[in-house]
């Protein structure tokens, strides 16, 4: 499996680097950011992978759980500048499918209102025409990224 393919966005986030890092001794970890949608049973022969909600990990090895939370935080400074949030959906979505994302990243609730005529007024997303009908609510348009690749804007979210 390339996981980069299926990533929908993925970039380096840091080096870490420090004799502190490993009580074992001198450690130095690469680490990447990526976000992937629908990528849950992702496995290859021996190698598993299992995705949990930052909220919801165990207890982390040395500064690992460091590393998770700086992650998380760049994360969060990255959407509001830029269309990254588009590795935590699928290529259709709604507006409080995107407003959930945001706000499971920030870990705190946006306002609704607030929230949509902020990202509407970015020109980043479009109606598809389609619909999402679930439930017993009215369907939800849906809409999708102009493009499915890292676009940056000038007005922060």
């Amino acid at each position: 499996v390339d996981i980069q393919a299926d990533l929908g966005f993925v970039e380096q986030l840091y080096t870490f680097d420090t004799t502190a890092r490993d009580p074992r001794g001198h450690a130095v970890s690469v680490v990447y950011l990526g976000c992937g949608f629908g990528l849950d049973d992702l496995a290859e022969g021996d190698n598993r992978h299992e995705f949990r909600s930052v909220d919801e990990l165990p207890p982390l090895a040395f500064d690992h759980g460091e590393i998770v939370r700086y992650a998380r935080e760049r994360l969060a400074s990255k959407m509001s500048y830029s269309t990254a949030v588009y590795g935590l959906l699928p290529k259709e979505f709604t507006l409080s499918q995107v407003q959930s994302a945001y706000e499971a990243v920030r870990g705190r609730p946006m306002d609704k209102r607030n929230f949509r005529k902020k990202l509407l007024s970015l020109g980043v997303i479009h109606e598809t025409g389609g619909l999402w009908r679930e439930g017993a609510h009215r369907p939800a348009k849906l809409y999708a990224f102009n493009s499915r690749t890292l676009q940056e804007f000038d007005a922060g979210m």
